[in-house]
């Protein structure tokens, strides 16, 4: 027994021993990390900030914390950790400068988690043109799903610097639906017609009430312009459903709807 404490006690047994034990500690720690980090959704705290900004919390604060328990682990086994800090500054700035695309969507990350243009669940369109709703809000990149089911990751430093369109800011959108009727037909014949179509659609909000203006007068007809409102998330099927209806209306009423025409004067 003695041969056995004394092996332990030399000085390379005493260092492997404390590396192993290290190991084991700093393999324990990773653990409760990532356990606390899949209880942050579920929290007080993800209640009180938002789904964006929980999502956002938890990718840094699992990196943040695992790199802090690296260092704290290189101490106790005898690396200097002032050495370990510079190497790794370095290490950081080199990556930085081969990455500074990614330090831009990490910005525009941040910038997103202070001033939530959006947040996860809302439908908005990005600076090229899509539009979806946000399922997830990460350190670099946010994703959205669009109306047709694609996937789509989008940079934050793009969503940042860019223009967005948040369509769930308000409890409801305009629709300026466009209609063209003959010249010589009865403008309030046809307004009575759209108001009518739009009071029969469901999905047409009555409060703030629908309403019709003679926008322009064309070449070869007048274009009407009809005034909905509608929830966020029947913004795409309102006008599909109020072009069929107003057509069908317009056949029954006897409103036409004109071709363009050209008057030819021949000079005698």
């Amino acid at each position: 027994m003695e041969t056995i404490w004394a092996f332990l006690e030399k000085p390379f047994m005493r260092e492997l021993m404390t590396v192993l034990l290290t190991l084991a500690c700093l393999f324990a720690a990773f653990r409760v990390v990532n356990h606390l980090l899949k209880r942050l959704p579920k929290s007080r705290l993800a209640a009180h900030i938002g789904p964006s900004a929980t999502s956002f919390l938890k990718s840094f604060a699992g990196f943040a914390l695992k790199a802090m328990l690296v260092i704290i682990a290189a101490g106790v086994v005898g690396v200097p950790t002032s050495s370990l800090v510079a190497l790794l500054g370095s290490v950081g700035l080199a990556i930085g400068l081969a990455m500074q695309g990614s330090l831009s969507n990490f910005a525009g990350g941040m910038m997103v988690l202070l001033f939530k243009p959006f947040e996860v669940g809302d439908v908005i369109e990005e600076p090229g043109g899509e539009t979806g709703t946000v399922t997830d809000v990460s350190m670099f990149y946010t994703t959205i799903r669009t109306r047709d089911n694609r996937c789509v990751v989008l940079p934050n430093g793009n969503l940042s610097n860019g223009r967005v369109i948040n369509y769930s800011a308000e409890p409801y959108l305009r629709q300026d639906l466009e209609y063209i009727v003959a010249y010589g037909t009865d403008v309030e014949k046809v307004r009575r017609i759209l108001l009518d179509a739009a009071q029969k659609n469901a999905r047409v909000l009555s409060d703030p009430a629908p309403a019709m203006v003679l926008s322009r007068m064309e070449d070869s007809a007048l274009v009407c312009l009809l005034l909905v409102y509608c929830k966020v998330e029947d913004y795409a099927s309102v006008p599909g459903e109020m072009n069929e209806a107003v057509k069908a209306a317009f056949e029954k009423e006897g409103v036409s709807i004109p071709f363009p025409q050209l008057d030819v004067h021949i000079a005698q």
